[in-house]
């Protein structure tokens, strides 16, 4: 199906597809930063959403961090947002926004990185930093902490960097990396491709999930794509752009659900990382 809008004469756009998911009427973009993507909070990198309301006219909310931030507090992440609200929008007005959005928003990523490719376990001092962002850290008195929202199969592990010293000065401890060790974690799909096409000795990004940085509820969908498939809650479905020579069009697809059974593998096709890389 299809939603189209002008081209420019002699100009052929190519726009990166986006992931749209139906949610319930209470949506906020908080459930979307924070619930769904806890490791968003700690991370340094621009995100946008953008959120989808009414039946005829429409309502558009586009809530976007585009600051730098650091560690130093969650609260400062809050500070760095900013959000665009409009209303009264025709179909026509909510396609060139998804044009828009597509061509200017960093989309989100979920990666399966493998933080130990060797074979032997690998020793960190101090803290774990991956993509600039730190994911775990030991303090002094060996107790270990990480990022929240984050699970690392199998756990990390630490030990005390070596012997008692004779001048008083305590000793640091180091975080245990078994070999296979993997985490999930989201990122912008830029830097996920761009670690994957430069891996880091011993690491290495074996998936790339693309996640929806587009949300609207049932009655929204049925009323924009009224021949679409049956918008379930919290069904995923691909905005597509392509340029076709009549003009732009948004091709509409469902993205399958997750297979049971397979905790944490989407059965959607992923971006599999080569091994020869």
């Amino acid at each position: 199906m299809h939603a189209r809008k002008p081209a420019a004469s002699g100009v052929r756009t190519a726009l990166p597809e986006l992931r749209l998911q139906i949610v319930d009427r209470n949506f906020a973009f908080r459930e979307c930063n924070y619930s769904l993507y806890p490791s968003w909070l700690a991370y340094p990198w621009a995100n946008a959403h953008l959120l989808l309301r009414g039946t005829r006219p429409y309502s558009l909310d586009r809530c976007e961090r585009t600051a730098a931030r650091n560690e130093a507090s969650v609260l400062g992440s809050m500070l760095d947002a900013s959000t665009r609200y409009s209303e009264g929008l025709d179909a026509g007005a909510v396609s060139a926004a998804l044009f828009e959005f597509a061509a200017s928003a960093p989309r989100p990523a979920k990666v399966l990185l493998n933080l130990n490719t060797a074979a032997r376990t690998r020793r960190v001092t101090g803290q774990l930093t991956v993509l600039g962002c730190r994911i775990a850290s030991v303090s002094k008195s060996g107790e270990l902490s990480t990022l929240g929202g984050l699970e690392f199969l199998p756990a990390l592990g630490t030990e005390p960097g070596g012997p008692a010293r004779t001048d008083g000065l305590r000793v640091r401890h180091r975080i245990l990396i078994r070999p296979g060790t993997r985490v999930y974690f989201v990122l912008p799909q830029t830097l996920a491709d761009a670690a994957r096409k430069r891996p880091r000795p011993g690491q290495r990004i074996e998936r790339i999930e693309v996640l929806p940085s587009v949300f609207t509820d049932s009655s929204t969908f049925r009323s924009l794509w009224p021949e679409g498939p049956q918008p379930l809650l919290g069904a995923r479905f691909r905005l597509d752009f392509r340029d076709d020579g009549d003009g732009l069009a948004i091709d509409l697809s469902p993205v399958p659900a997750e297979e049971p059974g397979v905790a944490g593998e989407p059965a959607e096709p992923l971006l599999e990382a080569d091994p020869a890389v």
